[in-house]
């Protein structure tokens, strides 16, 4: 248990010094906000925790004399941020009495205290953003490993690219990885002394973590490296962003985040196939070139099979012309190291993203060392070695079916690779459709509510209005409240006019309409 430690409370008076890090309690949570906006970010009703006790959140500058490796920003901590510029071995805890957080109580894995938080909405011009932050915390060394593992979370709200939508999906994760960022996460790579190795996450990132129990100029006794982290969106779209950190298990010992100033930026991706929505189709006779992606991660979401880091990541579909088995050889000229995992078999190339790409076993071994594992569920093959070429294995593919692969460029150097199907041709061998996918969509519906019938049913008409709408197949329309559904068969025409009826008794209709899976 964490011993009680009675605090002499005082307040700092920051002093301008060139030597120390400067402190600035009197900015608005507008202010806050644009000074963290930079590139290509609109922001805007912007709110904070400063609000009760201002110095729970500040501006700072100045950085570039400490250590820090970041030189301005906002630093939000569970504690107040006027006591941050001190020496490391002045002990730091103050209880805000602010209440907890619900999903930093889930990702910190306890019950959250002294909540700090800045939360906005904005608009990004670009289908990305990036931004850089930091964490840090008294809490390190001694209780890395233990219950006391405070906690942030970058959590943003909006439109997924192709229409989902994500909701406080958190961004702030160890580089690499699906693991938020704690002390129990990025750490000296060893449990602390009020630790236990039955409570650690994760040891193997100490090469994200400073050890700044000598230091001079911040008081926190530990803190990562600048990180930087990164979502997918869709151009002039409004999203909502929470930046929230919490102590968990108790509320001493304070933590901090801190935010490089304007590194929240948005700008249209040159390497549009980073995301699994946006995979890009291998269509060849025998071989194509492909050049690699570098300095970016893998979305959350898919089980990676094994892959336990996904640096720079590149997806591709297949789409099967002719079934039989597919031997997919990757080979890198330029001498980079590549891994790959491969799910399926699937309808179309973007359903499964990313809630589809699955596995049923939980340490997927690398397929040179198992070559008769796969397949585990929806997951195929799976392979990871140090060198510069692989070989993906699809057995009795199915005439039609969707094969998702994503190919990992572990070197992080520029270069290229090239794809080729080694077994074409052979007996047995299946082949790749060169056919374009061509994405359909319903981009709004126009509908009027009538009385009710003889039969208690509403009367609902309207037209669907839509894009790319295929030749064949049909539109489901389902009534959430009743499970109604109805369905109306498409021809190609984008304009899909409808009528349908729905049972009163189940309240007011709640439609859902979509393309069905054979469309």
């Amino acid at each position: 248990m964490k011993k009680l430690i009675v605090l002499f409370v005082f307040t700092v008076s920051v002093v301008s010094s060139f030597a120390q890090l400067q402190i600035d309690t009197t900015k608005t949570a507008l202010q806050l906000a644009q000074l963290f906006a930079g590139t290509g970010v609109q922001v805007m009703n912007a709110s904070y925790s400063g609000s009760v006790f201002k110095n729970s959140i500040s501006a700072f500058s100045n950085g570039q004399t400490t250590n820090l490796g970041l030189s301005s920003g906002i630093v939000i901590s569970t504690g107040r941020t006027t006591g941050i510029p001190n020496v490391a071995s002045t002990f730091y805890s103050f209880d805000n009495a602010l209440p907890g957080d619900s999903l930093l109580s889930q990702v910190g894995g306890g019950t959250s205290f002294n909540t700090g938080y800045l939360e906005f909405d904005f608009v990004p011009s670009g289908d990305s953003i990036e931004l850089r932050f930091l964490f840090a915390s008294e809490e390190y060394p001694e209780y890395v490993c233990s219950q006391f593992t405070d906690a942030v979370g970058i959590f943003i709200s909006g439109e997924y690219p192709l229409g989902n939508y994500f909701t406080n999906k958190n961004i702030a994760l160890v580089p690499g990885t699906n693991l938020p960022v704690s002390i129990n996460t990025i750490n000296q790579g060893t449990p602390g002394s009020y630790g236990t190795s039955a409570n650690c996450v994760s040891l193997n990132y100490s090469n994200l973590y400073i050890n700044n129990t000598n230091g001079t100029s911040i008081v926190f006794d530990g803190f990562t490296v600048p990180l930087i982290a990164k979502a997918a969106v869709i151009p002039n779209k409004t999203y909502h962003m929470r930046i929230a950190i919490a102590d968990i298990a108790d509320a001493i010992y304070d933590s901090g985040v801190f935010l490089e100033a304007h590194s929240l930026t948005s700008s249209m991706s040159n390497n549009s196939n980073i995301l699994c929505v946006n995979s890009q189709s291998i269509c060849f006779a025998t071989s194509d070139t492909i050049p690699f992606n570098t300095n970016t991660q893998a979305e959350t979401g898919p089980n990676y099979g094994c892959l336990y880091t996904q640096p720079n990541p590149m997806w591709f579909n297949i789409h099967i012309a002719q079934p039989g088995d597919l031997i997919f050889n990757l080979t890198s000229p330029t001498g980079n190291d590549i891994d790959f995992v491969c799910w399926g078999p699937f309808n179309n190339p973007t359903t499964p993203c990313t809630s589809q790409l699955t596995a049923d076993c939980t340490n997927c071994p690398n397929n040179t060392t198992n070559p008769n594992f796969y397949p585990s569920g929806n997951l195929v093959d799976c392979s990871y070695s140090p060198n510069a070429q692989e070989n993906i294995h699809i057995y009795s593919a199915p005439l039609g079916a969707y094969y998702i692969i994503m190919v990992t460029n572990y070197s992080n150097q520029n270069g290229y690779m090239v794809i080729s199907q080694t077994n074409a041709g052979q007996s047995g061998a299946g082949s790749v459709s060169c056919q374009p996918i061509v994405q359909c969509n319903i981009d709004s519906v126009s509908l009027t509510v009538g009385n009710c019938d003889n039969l208690n049913r509403y009367e609902i008409n309207g037209v669907i209005y839509a894009t790319n709408a295929p030749s064949s197949g049909s539109v489901l329309i389902t009534d959430i409240p009743s499970n109604t559904v109805s369905i109306l068969p498409v021809s190609g025409n984008n304009l899909i006019p409808f009528t349908i009826h729905v049972p009163f008794s189940s309240g007011n209709p709640e439609l859902k309409f979509e393309f069905s899976d054979d469309t």
